[in-house]
C-alpha cells in the first residue's frame, strides 16, 4: 500500500452482530471498490494475551471503509492508530497459507461451524507469552464482477459439473454451492501468519496455522501451509500488506468466518473491545460558532464539538461520576466558556485544585471582575458575614431555614427539635441587631449581658417573648441539654482563627448581590485540607445560603434585568443541605443556573436526592458504581443500560440534555482536550483580590477586638437600665 491507514476496531461487549454483519460490510466494500483497484488487509493480532482487530486500507478510502463497517456495526469504535509493526522488527517467522484444492471447492463457513473461529484463536492467546506478538493477515483484493470474464464464469460452471459427475456422494451439496460461489462477493486473497520472538516463533506459526483446520470442508477444501520462511523479503511484504503473486479466491462469507467481531453470545474474553457503546447525538445538537464547546461526540468515530445553549443552561445541570473520571475538568471547561463570553459565575470548590487552576485561565481583560475567596489566605482574610443585610421577613426566614439545615446536617442523628428551636430563635434575634455576626450565636447562649443587649434591640414580639419568657424559665439542667451541643459545634467553628477572622467581621467585603448582578467572577476555595472537613462544609453551606438570599432578592427586579449567573459546586454533597432541594426547584426564575457535581448518590440528603432528577434539564454521567447505574438507567432508558455507565473510560460520559426546551435522547461524549492559557495571571489575580476585597490579618484582628470592646461597653449601659427577668 502507498499510504496505508491502520484502523483499530473495538466493538461493545454487548454486540449482538454475528459474522453475517462482517460479510455484509465486506460485500459493501467490494461494491464500492469495483471501479477502484485497491487492496485492504484484515489482521488479527495477539499481544499480551489479547486479540486486537485491525483493518488497513489506503488513506483515500478510509472513510468509505469506515462507512461500510458502521453500517453493519452502528456502535463500533474505530480509532486510527500507529501501525503496530512499526515498533517491531521484521517477523521472525512467516507462514503463507493456500487452499489445498482449486478455488471452486468451498471451505466451511460460520454457518456450519460448531465453534467460532475466534474462540479457537482466543484459546491460543492465553498460552502465548506476553512479550510475543503473533498476527493473522488476510490481504484482500475485491474482484470486479463486471470484469470477471465470461470465460472464467463458464470455467467455474463446467468445473462444478465435472465434480458432480466424478463424486455423486456430494452431488446435492455441490449443486447448491455452484450457485453460491458465483453469487457471493469474491476476493483475491493472501493469507499469512507471522510471529515475532526469537524463541518458539516457528512453533507458534505452526500452531496458529493448525487452527485453520477447523475450516476444513471434508471432500471439498482446506488450508495448508504453502511455505514457511524467515526471509526479509517476505517480512517486507507482510509489513507493506502486499498481495502474493499466487492468490486464491475466497467468498465474503469465507473471509467473514476468519475475520469478524465477537458477539456477546460467544464471549471472547481476550478480544479487545469497548466496555460501553457510543450512541448517536441528536440532529439539532448545539455546535460552534453558536456555543463554546466543552465536549465532542463519540458515535462512529465522529468527533463533533458541542455545548449547551444558554437558555437550556437555566434548567440546571447534574454531573455524577467516580473520583478521577473528569468531573472537575468538565466544570472548568464550562466555567472558562462563561468567562470568555463575559458572563457572571460562581465556583465553589471543596478541594482547592479546581479553584487554583481556574485562576491561571482568567483573561487579563477580566482581571478586575475576579473575586478570589480563599479562607486559607490567613494573612489577608476577606470578610463574610451571613447575618448582614437581612432586613425583610422573607429574607430572615430564608437565612434561618438555611442555618437550621446546615446544623441539622452537621449534627446528623443527634439533631433534635429542641436544638432546632433554640437555633431558630437565636438566629432570628441576631438578625435584629446591626453588626451581629456568627460569633454572636455562642455569646447569645452563654453571655447574659450580651444577650440582654440583643433582647433590647429585638422588634419582633414573638422572638422577644421567647427570650424574655420561655428561655428565662428554663432550669439550668434543661437549658444545658438544649444549648450545650449547639455551643460546642459553633464554638468549635469560630475557635479556628482562620474562620473567626472571616465571619467575625461585621461588614462583608464580599457583596454577593453585587457580584451576581454585575456579572463578576467569584471563585471560592473551601479547601478541606486547609480548613478541615466540618469548617469547610459549614462555611460553604453558609455561603450557599447567602447566595440564595441574593438570588431571591432579584424578585424585585423585572425579569429582563436579571442577568444569568452560573453557579458551579464541585463535590456539592459537602455543601448540600435539605434546603438545597428548594434552591434546585426555584433558582431558575432568578436566573441562578446551577451545575452540581459529586461522586455517588448516597452522599446527598434524601430531600435533595429525591428532587434532583425532577429539577435538572441536563444529566451527565461519567463512570459510576452499580447502585447509581441502576438508578441512572431509568433516566437513560431505553438507549443505555446500567453496565454502560459502569464501564466508561476516563473523560467519557453519557448526557441527557435539553435542546431548545425539548429533552433529547441520551448520547455519548468526551470532554475536549484542555487548552493552554493564553497568559497565566494567577499572581495578578490573587494580588488584585487582596487589594480590593481583603484586609491584612492584624488589621482584621484589631477590628474584631475593637467590636468586642464596644459591645462590652454597651452591655454595661444596657444592663443598668433593662429590667426584664433574664438569665
Amino acid at each position: 500500500m502507498v499510504s496505508p491507514v491502520v484502523l483499530h476496531l473495538k466493538v461493545p461487549q454487548d454486540n449482538e452482530k454475528s459474522p453475517m454483519a462482517m460479510e455484509g460490510a465486506l460485500s459493501g466494500i467490494a461494491e464500492l471498490f469495483r471501479h477502484r483497484p485497491t487492496s485492504l488487509s484484515l489482521e488479527l493480532v495477539i499481544r499480551g494475551g489479547f486479540i486486537y482487530f485491525f483493518v488497513i486500507c489506503e488513506q483515500q478510502f478510509r472513510d468509505l471503509v469506515k462507512g461500510q463497517l458502521f453500517s453493519q456495526y452502528p456502535h463500533l469504535d474505530i480509532e486510527e492508530v500507529e501501525d503496530y509493526t512499526t515498533a517491531l522488527s521484521s517477523p521472525t517467522t512467516i507462514a503463507i497459507l493456500k487452499l489445498e484444492r482449486p478455488d471452486a471447492y468451498p471451505l466451511k463457513t460460520y454457518k456450519e461451524l460448531e465453534t467460532d473461529f475466534l474462540a479457537s484463536l482466543a484459546g491460543m492467546a492465553t498460552s502465548i507469552e506476553p512479550n510475543t506478538v503473533t498476527s493473522v493477515q488476510l490481504v484482500l483484493q475485491p474482484v470486479n464482477k463486471e470484469q470477471f470474464s465470461y470465460k472464467t464464469s463458464v470455467f467455474f460452471q463446467n468445473y462444478w459439473r465435472s465434480l458432480l459427475r466424478k463424486n455423486a456422494s456430494i452431488k446435492d451439496l455441490l449443486q447448491t454451492r455452484e450457485t453460491e460461489k458465483l453469487d457471493k462477493t469474491l476476493f483475491r486473497s493472501t493469507l499469512r501468519i507471522a510471529a515475532w520472538g526469537q524463541e518458539k516463533s516457528d512453533l507458534l506459526v505452526t500452531s496458529l496455522a493448525s487452527l485453520f483446520k477447523s475450516l476444513d470442508n471434508p471432500n471439498l477444501n482446506s488450508f495448508k501451509t504453502r511455505k514457511k520462511t524467515q526471509s526479509e523479503t517476505t517480512g517486507a511484504a507482510f509489513r507493506q500488506r502486499q498481495p502474493e503473486k499466487q492468490t486464491f479466491l475466497l467468498t465474503s462469507d469465507e473471509v467473514a468466518t476468519i475475520f469478524h467481531l465477537p458477539a456477546r453470545d460467544i464471549h471472547i474474553a481476550q478480544a479487545v473491545g469497548t466496555k460501553t457503546k457510543a450512541t448517536p447525538p441528536p440532529t439539532n445538537l448545539p455546535v460552534p460558532p453558536h456555543i463554546i464547546p466543552f465536549a465532542t461526540t463519540t458515535f462512529q468515530s465522529t468527533h463533533t464539538p458541542f455545548g449547551i445553549k444558554r437558555e437550556d443552561r437555566r434548567k440546571h445541570m447534574y454531573v455524577i461520576g467516580k473520583t478521577g473520571v473528569g468531573k472537575s475538568k468538565l466544570i472548568e471547561l464550562l466555567t472558562l466558556a462563561d468567562i470568555k463570553e463575559g458572563k457572571g459565575c460562581v465556583v465553589m470548590d471543596p478541594h482547592g485544585d479546581l479553584a487554583e487552576e481556574l485562576l491561571r485561565y482568567i483573561p487579563r481583560e477580566r482581571l478586575y471582575d475576579v473575586v478570589y475567596f480563599n479562607p486559607a489566605d490567613t494573612e489577608y482574610p476577606m470578610s463574610f458575614n451571613p447575618l448582614e443585610g437581612v432586613t425583610t421577613f422573607e429574607f430572615k426566614q430564608t437565612v434561618v431555614a438555611g442555618f437550621i439545615a446546615i446544623f441539622k446536617k452537621l449534627f446528623s442523628f443527634t439533631w433534635n427539635p429542641r436544638l432546632e428551636h433554640v437555633l431558630r430563635y437565636t438566629t432570628l434575634a441576631l438578625l435584629e441587631v446591626s453588626g451581629a455576626t456568627v460569633l454572636g450565636i455562642t455569646k447569645m447562649l452563654t453571655d447574659a449581658p450580651y444577650r440582654q443587649q440583643v433582647i433590647a434591640s429585638i422588634q419582633d414580639p414573638l422572638v422577644k417573648k421567647f427570650w424574655t419568657t420561655e428561655f428565662s424559665s428554663w432550669n439550668e439542667q434543661f437549658a444545658g441539654e438544649a444549648i450545650t451541643p449547639l455551643i460546642n459545634k459553633v464554638g468549635q467553628f469560630v475557635a479556628n482563627p482562620i474562620i473567626r477572622n472571616i465571619v467575625g467581621q461585621s461588614k462583608s467585603s464580599i457583596k454577593l448581590d453585587e457580584i451576581i448582578n454585575s456579572e463578576k467572577i467569584l471563585i471560592a476555595n473551601f479547601s478541606i485540607g486547609k480548613l478541615g472537613e466540618e469548617n469547610s462544609a459549614l462555611l460553604g453551606a453558609m455561603f450557599v445560603t447567602k447566595l440564595w438570599q441574593a438570588a431571591v432578592a432579584r424578585a424585585a427586579m423585572p425579569e429582563a434585568d436579571r442577568k444569568d449567573t452560573y453557579l458551579y459546586i464541585d463535590e456539592f454533597q459537602n455543601f448540600a443541605t435539605s434546603a438545597f432541594a428548594n434552591i434546585l426547584s426555584e433558582a431558575r426564575k432568578y436566573r441562578l443556573n446551577l451545575t452540581v457535581a459529586h461522586q455517588y448518590m448516597t452522599q446527598l440528603p434524601e430531600e435533595v436526592r429525591s428532587t434532583v432528577f425532577g429539577n435538572v434539564g441536563t444529566i451527565i454521567s461519567f463512570r459510576v458504581g452499580g447502585e447509581d447505574a441502576a438508578v441512572l438507567e431509568k433516566e437513560f432508558t431505553p438507549v443505555l443500560k446500567a453496565h454502560d455507565m459502569m464501564n466508561l473510560d476516563m473523560r467519557h460520559f453519557y448526557i441527557k440534555t435539553t435542546i431548545n426546551g425539548q429533552t433529547a435522547d441520551p448520547f455519548s461524549g468526551r470532554t475536549i482536550d484542555f487548552p493552554m492559557p493564553d497568559e497565566d495571571i494567577l499572581t495578578d489575580v490573587v494580588r488584585m483580590s487582596r487589594q480590593r476585597w481583603a484586609k491584612p490579618r492584624l488589621e482584621v484582628e484589631k477590628d474584631i477586638a475593637q467590636q468586642e470592646s464596644i459591645v462590652a461597653q454597651d452591655q454595661i449601659k444596657e444592663t443598668a437600665t433593662f429590667t426584664e427577668p433574664l438569665l
